[in-house]
C-alpha cells in the first residue's frame, strides 16, 4: 500500500470504529430489547477487528518512516541543515 492508501485506510477505519462505538453506546443507553447480547458481541468483535487493522496500518507507516530516518547518514542530515 502507498502512504496515501494507508492514511485513507486509517481514516476509514477510524470512522467505522467511531460509528460502531456510537451504535453500541446508543443501544446501551436506550436498553433496546431487540439489541441482544449477541449483537453487542458482534459489534465488539467488529471493533476488535478494526483495531487490529488500525495497528497494522500505523505499524506499516512507522516502519517506513523509521527506516527512512535510520537510513539518513549524519553527513546527509548536516548537508540538509546547511542548505
Amino acid at each position: 500500500m502507498t502512504d496515501d492508501e494507508l492514511w485513507r485506510a486509517i481514516a476509514k477505519n477510524t470512522n467505522a470504529m467511531f460509528a460502531l462505538f456510537d451504535q453500541q453506546h446508543k443501544a446501551g443507553i436506550r436498553r433496546l430489547p431487540d439489541f441482544e447480547t449477541s449483537a453487542m458481541f458482534s459489534i465488539s468483535r467488529a471493533i476488535e477487528k478494526l483495531e487490529h487493522e488500525y495497528q497494522f496500518y500505523a505499524s506499516a507507516l512507522r516502519r517506513r518512516y523509521s527506516l527512512a530516518l535510520n537510513s539518513e547518514t549524519p553527513s546527509s542530515v548536516e548537508s540538509d541543515q546547511a542548505a
